[in-house]
């Protein structure tokens, strides 16, 4: 291709020009996706980007919504060759030092992309803010993402980013796309000889659900979530219990363990149950110290029959870099604005996101740097006046003013 990210570290350099390779594959063209790549990094708001580059960005625009599905293709091409790899490695370890290193767990979850109340862009719904505690405008992004590596996990990339609510799926809830999600990427992994059966799958308790349980189940997937202090489960002798009845129990009768590999966060009681559809499992109890004095508990479950407490918990730690794709994604990125009108354009703005946000992951782990200079944040902030100068060198473009 011809354009060359000059000024930026060689690891970067290489990430960048083997996408848009890539992306000539699909048809998509290197210079368009390269500013549209871009565009994140120097601003927010495609607005602000027309100051820097001194001329409407009409037709960038227009890109954005005649590519949104060619980049969806190219972030599910390229994030499953990136996590078929690893798969390999995994299935290939032999000592357990490497079993844990190239430890893979699958994440899913929403978030919400919340317009002002006033808003009139069309498609836009009320949806329930766990956060404002209220009913928000918004539009919600369903992602399934992988999270490799020891403890918490050293990589997180999405594999799949996608609006919810689109037109002529509204019937759709949130579990259904996720367990159709999940289907299709073990559909994908069996055409060319793979599964995801063994592979955990890690969720909150918003997508506790028959249907995702199906998928699971159908996938070969070891489903690791959250509960709510009144769910209804069963012990392994036969007896109705529920989680707060549990809690009061233990907190009267049984001492809590603690485990100090997970410092602060490793106070538990453990238990071994049976879920309505889940079936039996290892529950949970953790309990941890906020900052008014008090406690507060999370209740754990995984499928993972006797499993220890400190396996449990970890698996649960490791669904938090989603968390993170969120912010860094909203504050950094500008995902969470979506200044069009048109649902293409709006696909193709959460696309170019979500394949940006992958491309920077590969690059950080191939950055030998502390990990606080790794951060979205930290690589925008340092090299904002080259990323810029190769923004500006795009224009005007050609190929988009031709299309």
């Amino acid at each position: 291709m011809s354009c060359v990210y000059h000024n930026l570290p060689p690891t970067m350099n290489e990430e960048f020009t083997a996408l848009c390779d890539e992306a000539e594959t699909l048809g998509l063209d290197p210079t368009i996706l390269s500013a549209l790549l871009i565009a994140p990094l120097v601003s927010d708001h495609i607005t602000e980007a027309e100051g820097i580059v001194g001329q409407r960005l009409d037709t960038l625009r227009q890109a954005m919504r005649k590519n949104a599905t060619p980049i969806m293709r190219l972030l599910s091409r390229l994030s499953l060759r990136l996590f078929l790899d690893y798969l390999n490695r995994k299935k290939s370890a032999v000592h357990p030092w490497q079993k844990t290193r190239w430890r893979i767990v699958l994440c899913g979850d929403d978030s919400l992309l919340v317009h002002a109340e006033e808003s009139n862009q069309p498609d836009v719904v009320n949806i329930w803010s766990t956060l404002y505690k209220t009913y928000r405008k918004a539009h919600d992004l369903i992602v399934l993402g992988v999270t490799i590596g020891p403890k918490s996990g050293n990589l997180f990339f999405p594999l799949w980013v996608e609006l919810w609510h689109q037109p002529g799926q509204r019937q759709q809830t949130r579990p259904q796309r996720m367990a159709a999600a999940l289907l299709r990427l073990n559909q994908q992994l069996q055409e060319i000889g793979s599964s995801l059966d063994g592979i955990d799958f890690a969720t909150d308790n918003g997508y506790l659900s028959p249907t995702v349980a199906k998928a699971v189940d159908s996938c070969g997937l070891v489903f690791t979530t959250r509960f709510k202090s009144t769910q209804k489960l069963t012990t392994l002798d036969g007896e109705p219990i529920v989680i707060k009845e549990l809690l009061s129990d233990l907190i009267q009768h049984h001492p809590i363990r603690v485990d100090s590999r997970a410092e602060t966060q490793g106070y538990y009681w453990r238990k071994d149950v049976v879920h309505p559809y889940l079936g039996q499992g290892t529950l949970v109890i953790q309990r941890r110290k906020i900052r008014s004095g008090g406690f507060q508990y999370h209740y754990h479950f995984s499928q993972h029959q006797n499993a220890k407490a400190i396996t449990v918990l970890q698996l649960a730690k490791r669904r938090w870099p989603i968390e993170v794709f969120f912010r860094e994604s909203k504050q950094q990125l500008g995902m969470g604005h979506l200044p069009y009108r048109k649902w293409a354009a709006m696909r193709g703005h959460v696309a170019i996101r979500g394949l940006l946000y992958f491309l920077l992951s590969t690059v950080r782990t191939r950055l030998r740097w502390p990990k606080s200079e790794k951060t979205i944040g930290a690589l925008k902030r340092r090299f904002r006046e080259a990323f810029i100068e190769i923004f500006q060198s795009l224009f005007p473009l050609n190929a988009i003013e031709n299309a």
